[in-house]
């Protein structure tokens, strides 16, 4: 009988995790993690069942004697001897903004990825490397992008460089080496829409509202946010994100790629919703503090609005990304997702 694994990186992060979890619940043969600083595997193991109780259900028993946590690709190479097929799931990075650590990021995001897809591609049973990158290497010169590689993005921070650099490099990579390659574009990811989990995550939303309710407890009056009330940000809850990623999973399981074959793109990204003016009302409702989109008026909101400087150009930013590769990979598997007031009520209260 056929033996199948699915390596995983990053599983000691939000979406690696979540993902390691989910896929342990529908019993695959091996999860094998690597996980570069974690030796005797207890954080990656944490960080799964963390995960899947976030998700609502505890791992069960049966499932640890299928995760391997390994502590290098020379000791992953000798592993996946025991299995016929494989597929990567490569979670793992460096998401730091500073250019400061650019080199850093690059030597994580393009370095490691490239290396491993390098050390992975000549084995017998590679069936697929999913590459998780993000929907915003369009750059902000492009706010409507396509399911494509961009060549010319306009990038702010060392992250999107990093990823943006990887997507090419892995990219000439599979199309040099006939392998199949994945690109997997999240938007920004926030908690489980049902259970508010976001596994401690201070990114995203999650910051932006932890950082609120610590401004209603210091100032007497209103949070001005320095940011384009009009503009509309794209998020996608973690648990979208890892059905996704295992309805692409098992699809492609089921019908390996042919050799040879274009990268497949795909954004994982949700309906645009609320204006940061909308958000911002909303916010102010369900914390009964008022926040509200003007120009810093006090100490205090400089201050607030000096943290969140990484992101305020991604804040008054409207992006509307093509998402036409999914439906049509997917068909009925496939669920678009909207932010509602309930949502954001479960993510607002677990924040």
């Amino acid at each position: 009988m056929s033996r199948t694994a699915l390596v995983l990186t990053g599983a000691t992060g939000f979406l690696g995790g979540s993902l390691g979890a989910q896929w342990l619940q529908t019993g695959p043969d091996a999860l094998l993690c690597l996980s570069r600083n974690d030796p005797n595997g207890d954080r990656s193991r944490a960080s799964l069942q963390a995960a899947a109780q976030g998700f609502g259900a505890a791992l069960p028993d049966a499932a640890w004697a299928r995760v391997q946590v390994l502590d290098s690709v020379p000791a992953l190479l000798a592993h996946l001897a025991g299995f016929d097929r494989f597929v990567v799931w490569h979670c793992a990075a460096d998401m730091r903004y500073d250019m400061a650590h650019l080199s850093a990021c690059f030597e994580t995001n393009v370095g490691f990825s490239t290396r491993l897809f390098e050390a992975l591609a000549p084995r017998p049973g590679f069936e697929r490397f999913y590459h998780v990158s993000t929907a915003y290497t369009a750059g902000f010169d492009n706010l409507t992008p396509a399911e494509v590689l961009h060549c010319r993005p306009r990038l702010i921070n060392a992250y999107q460089f990093s990823k943006w650099s990887a997507e090419m490099s892995l990219s000439t990579l599979a199309k040099a080496t006939g392998r199949a390659l994945t690109l997997v574009r999240p938007s920004i990811v926030v908690g489980h829409e049902t259970t508010g989990w976001h596994g401690q995550s201070n990114f995203g939303l999650h910051g932006f509202l932890r950082g609120i309710r610590r401004f209603a407890r210091l100032a007497s009056t209103p949070l001005s946010l320095d940011i384009d009330p009009g503009a509309c940000s794209n998020y996608i809850p973690i648990n979208r994100v890892v059905d996704t990623g295992l309805a692409l999973l098992r699809a492609d399981l089921s019908q390996p790629a042919p050799l040879g074959a274009d990268p497949e793109i795909y954004h994982l990204v949700g309906q645009l919703c609320f204006s940061n003016a909308e958000l911002a009302q909303k916010i102010s409702a369900l914390l009964s503090f008022p926040v509200r989109i003007a120009a810093s008026q006090t100490r205090l909101d400089r201050k607030f609005n000096e943290l969140i400087l990484d992101n305020q150009a991604f804040a008054s930013h409207t992006w509307r990304f093509e998402q036409s590769a999914l439906p049509r990979r997917l068909a009925g598997a496939f669920a678009p997702f909207e932010m509602n007031d309930q949502t954001l009520g479960v993510l607002l209260a677990h924040s």
